[in-house]
């Protein structure tokens, strides 16, 4: 007998398969991020109708494949599809940047419940509007705490030639990223302008990640 696991999720990719089927990248609260296949997904009215869209925060039913790594998505049900941010270019493309993260962050089938949370905590974040990019820096900063990498900021920082200085203030405010709750923190231009290569740099040399953040800031003021 098939054994169907539930579970909530949130979707951070999908492509087109064959002529009915998807495939779906999803962060699930039990067992980090996954992909499964929707069979018939493309012409389903009740299974998973308005689910399966980008940052679609979803209960979902799967079953565990014998062979591969694909899971098969039996039906899901929409907890949140966040409208107010598909209203806006700008939010949208900053709650790609936040799909983004989880991607390229967390390995598949590695369960990770605060990053989990992180990701819907800052999507309901910018859902209602609490300062577009505020909610970018702090949950791109609070996936590197939780991932253990994120820097010091207890002095000015070094990577092979390339150094960067940050004013006390700044240091003293970057160490006080709390590890369980998600809080929204605010830059001054200047210090964006710092942070953006400072951690562009830091994932380079960490995580061999060479991610440009510049493109989802389109249109964010």
């Amino acid at each position: 007998m098939k054994q169907h696991t539930q579970t909530e999720a949130i979707v951070l990719k999908r492509w087109d398969y064959g002529e009915k089927d998807q495939i779906v990248n999803f962060f699930s609260k039990d067992h980090g991020r996954m992909q499964g296949i929707a069979k018939g997904a493309r012409g389903s009215r009740h299974r998973f109708l308005g689910c399966l869209d980008l940052f679609s925060y979803i209960s979902l039913s799967y079953q565990d494949k014998k062979s591969g790594t694909l899971v098969l998505m039996d039906q899901a049900e929409l907890l949140c599809g966040f409208p107010n941010i598909r209203k806006t270019y700008a939010a949208l493309m900053l709650a790609t940047s936040l799909l983004e993260m989880a991607y390229r962050f967390y390995h598949e089938g590695e369960k990770d419940l605060r990053g989990f949370h992180v990701l819907k905590d800052s999507l309901y974040a910018l859902e209602n509007q609490k300062g577009q990019k505020e909610v970018f820096w702090s949950a791109l900063l609070h996936h590197l705490k939780i991932m253990g990498v994120l820097p010091s900021f207890q002095e000015d920082l070094q990577y092979g030639k390339q150094s960067f200085q940050l004013s006390d203030s700044l240091k003293a405010r970057l160490q006080e990223i709390p590890s369980e709750k998600f809080e929204n923190f605010s830059f001054t231009l200047e210090e964006e302008n710092i942070l953006h290569p400072l951690l562009r740099t830091h994932l380079q040399y960490q995580l061999e990640l060479d991610i440009d953040w510049a493109p989802f800031f389109q249109g964010v003021e």
